[in-house]
């Protein structure tokens, strides 16, 4: 990553960036926070603060890390400012997603549905831990780094959202 084009606004380095972290950051907050046309907006506002907010950015060898903090960050703002669940929004967002997504080929529309809403269903705490790594494929030291917790802690959790899934899902993978 151009962290110094960033930094200086480059075109090219913008796009870069853009092509490396839209998808990813989008899977991310999607099962962060279950609403795909909320999640459309959520992305765009990462990739923003993100380059509006390169000066603040200092190890260049954890800016995956620091990109999804931002995204974490977003995350909770929105969840914060929206608690109530529409369920018939939910399954228009699932159609739409289930067209989009390849994994979703191999899962049926009820299996599918089951595991997002169980993954939804974790405390924020675990599910955060749980998508960091799962979706974002961070290490549980940069976990533990971008949410300013013991990297004991984001075992843990993640030990704990994992058993929670596994009880929640037996019998339907």
């Amino acid at each position: 990553m151009n962290i110094d084009g960033l930094r200086n606004g480059n075109e090219r380095a913008i796009n870069v960036f853009v092509e490396t972290y839209q998808k990813k950051v989008f899977h991310f907050l999607w099962k962060y926070i279950g609403n795909f046309h909320d999640t459309e907006d959520l992305v765009q506002d990462t990739l923003l603060r993100v380059i509006n907010n390169m000066h603040l950015f200092r190890e260049q060898d954890f800016f995956g890390a620091w990109v999804y903090k931002i995204a974490s960050n977003i995350a909770k703002d929105y969840l914060r400012k929206k608690r109530r669940r529409d369920n018939k929004l939910r399954d228009v967002i699932f159609k739409r997603v289930h067209r989009e997504d390849p994994c979703s080929e191999l899962l049926n529309r009820e299996v599918h549905s089951k595991v997002i809403t169980s993954i939804q269903a974790l405390p924020v705490e675990q599910r955060e831990v749980f998508l960091m790594r799962q979706e974002a494929g961070l290490t549980f030291k940069e976990i533990a780094q971008i949410l300013d917790i013991p990297i004991n802690t984001a075992l843990g959790r993640m030990h704990y959202a994992v058993e929670k899934l596994r009880k929640e899902l037996e019998g339907v993978i």
